[in-house]
């Protein structure tokens, strides 16, 4: 293979990666093209954790009260 190939070789491949990248990212794996970004498991999971996140974030506001003096006044 010459340079010249070579070159457009590689300038194929660096412009064909973005579309390969686009339409790998809009099937979700079972071909009906929704782009929710995760699986039913994986999404489940998401859940949990975003509930969790919020259950801490409820704990340290009481204890941001308790360091701060303000319960039971």
């Amino acid at each position: 293979m010459d340079l010249g190939s070579g070159i457009a070789l590689g300038a194929l491949c660096v412009s064909a990666a973005p579309v390969c990248i686009v339409a790998l990212r809009r099937s979700n794996g079972n071909g009906n093209g929704k782009n929710n970004g995760h699986c039913h498991d994986h999404s489940g999971i998401c859940q949990r954790v975003e509930n969790f996140e919020g259950w801490l974030e409820k704990i340290e506001e009481k204890l941001d009260r308790v360091i701060e003096g303000k319960v039971g006044r």
